[in-house]
């Protein structure tokens, strides 16, 4: 006996149903947080999908402009009407990367905002990675500003006594474009050497040394961006020794200064010369050479004529000067490739 044909008919639909979604291979995610009803790609990570949109990535990204270029295979994974592009990344970084490219307001590339370290290390590694250079101009931006090429640009607590006096302790930089706790210091030496930044290893490497020695030496297994190499961690631990020689050195060349023929006070200014020497002898200073003269008034507490004191303050800032320009010695780190005058050889 034949089977009702209401019953034939939702059989072979169901096995049309069956054989089309396979064909297509459609897949469910959970929807992330960016999610356009009207997208035309979804970008998963770690089973989180977002749904945006391919103009926007072609138009900022080589590597996506390439992708979908490309003939997409027949076979492909779908969802919602939508192929789906799986990548290697972790959702929360994806999250930022594509915030920053679909919304013309996000805060990432916003100079007014104060972004965290992850936030700027997301916008370099992704954006290296797919090949968007407004977003990797903007990350080097923000880390130059707190690793800067010059002395006077480089501020904070441990070169600004304004900034050492109102000091929050968890944070090296009061002021600036990223907010930087002292352990996320390390992962700047950490990025700057995956991303071939090497002007700014050096004052990465002087405000990590700015860490107690313990701080130096623990590695943070909770951060998986803090794989910094045995290597630069001794750089850093014989760095940081060699700071408090280079600002006794400083001191000391001040104080060389004093008593001199021009010097008003002669009896005074020697006496306290002596004083202030045996004070240095057996004072434990710091790894902080590039704090500015007030150390001379506050930390040495020097109390000198006026002529021994101009000479004080003069030394010190030349002295201070030489210690910038040699922190490539003190961490062991290669000079900087010569460049080019203008116009090439």
């Amino acid at each position: 006996m034949a089977p009702p044909r209401g019953k034939k008919r939702k059989t072979e639909n169901s096995v049309s149903l069956t054989s089309q979604a396979e064909e297509t291979n459609e897949i469910e995610v959970e929807h992330g947080s960016l999610w356009f009803q009207d997208g035309s790609v979804v970008l998963v990570a770690e089973n989180i999908g977002f749904k945006v949109y391919k103009g926007i990535l072609s138009q900022h990204s080589e590597f996506f402009q390439d992708m979908f270029a490309l003939p997409q295979p027949a076979d492909g994974e779908i969802c919602e009407d939508c192929p789906v592009v799986r990548t290697h990344d972790t959702a929360k970084d994806l999250l930022g990367f594509l915030s920053a490219l679909h919304d013309s307001m996000s805060r990432y590339l916003n100079h007014s905002e104060i972004l965290s370290f992850d936030e700027v290390s997301i916008l370099l590694r992704l954006g290296a990675k797919y090949q968007v250079e407004r977003m990797t101009a903007e990350a080097v931006r923000r880390l130059k500003t707190c690793f800067p090429d010059k002395l006077e640009d480089f501020v904070n607590a441990r070169t600004d006594r304004s900034l050492f006096e109102a000091y929050d302790k968890s944070k090296f930089y009061q002021t600036a474009a990223i907010s930087l706790p002292f352990s996320h210091c390390r992962d700047v030496i950490t990025l700057a050497r995956e991303h071939d930044l090497d002007s700014l290893l050096p004052s990465a490497f002087y405000a990590y040394a700015q860490m107690n020695t313990e701080g130096v030496v623990k590695a943070d297994t909770r951060r998986i961006a803090s794989r910094m190499s045995d290597a630069d961690r001794g750089r850093c631990v014989d760095g940081k020794f060699k700071l408090k020689m280079a600002l006794r050195r400083n001191l000391l060349a001040c104080l060389q200064q004093v008593g001199l023929d021009d010097c008003l006070s002669p009896q005074l200014c020697l006496r306290s010369k002596t004083d202030r020497l045996e004070y240095l002898c057996h004072w434990d200073v710091g790894p902080w050479p590039l704090m500015d003269r007030s150390i001379l008034n506050i930390d040495l507490a020097i109390d000198f004529c006026s002529v021994c004191t101009t000479h004080c303050n003069s030394t010190y800032d030349e002295k201070r000067g030489e210690t910038w320009t040699n922190l490539r010695k003190y961490f062991d780190l290669p000079p900087l490739p010569a460049q080019e005058p203008p116009g090439g050889g």
